[in-house]
């Protein structure tokens, strides 16, 4: 073999590892170009999801903005050194409740409920604001403390109703 011929191999040799480099890189490159490819494609569609969830949330949001939610509590305070009751009913949604309406029931049929003297004769209530509150003045009639209060309401979503249990609850004023 001649000094020629070896210079030749070699060159050939380095021409081989220059050739074979050089498609590892390539390829190196295809792939990570892939990579890249693929990760921004992930986060084209997380991106595209998070906006799905913030649609749906925001959707829950208004609507629940547009729910009315009456509830009731039976409560007793001292004003001036006499006894008083007040049956409370309370607007807790964001929406108006249309056509409030109530009864309050005892749950043990030996003791009937509280009489209303005052405010009865306004009901159904044409409307009650988001937050709003309805105050009733009320008398016990019977030892019982454990009652129900069967309500009635209409709000964007239609007719609802609910009943919710109520005890005696004593109130102390501060003035």
């Amino acid at each position: 073999m001649t000094l020629e011929s070896v210079a030749l191999l070699v060159a050939g040799a380095g021409l081989l590892a220059v050739a074979v480099a050089a498609i590892v890189v390539t390829r190196t490159h295809l792939r990570l170009h892939r990579t890249e490819h693929d990760l921004r494609e992930a986060q084209t569609l997380l991106a595209e999801k998070l906006t799905d969830m913030e649609r749906v949330r925001h959707g829950a949001d208004a609507q629940r903005r547009q729910s009315a939610h009456v509830t009731a509590r039976l409560v007793q305070y001292e004003d001036s050194g006499v006894r008083r009751y007040r049956l409370i009913l309370h607007n807790l949604g964001d929406a108006v409740a249309k056509g409030v309406d109530y009864a309050l029931v005892a749950t043990d049929p030996s003791s009937p409920p509280p009489r209303i003297f005052e405010g009865a004769d306004l009901f159904p209530l044409s409307k009650l604001d988001p937050g709003q509150r309805f105050f009733l003045s009320a008398m016990p009639v019977g030892d019982g403390n454990l009652y129900k209060v069967e309500l009635k309401w209409s709000d964007e979503e239609g007719t609802k109703s609910d009943v919710v249990p109520v005890s005696l609850e004593k109130v102390f004023l501060t003035a």
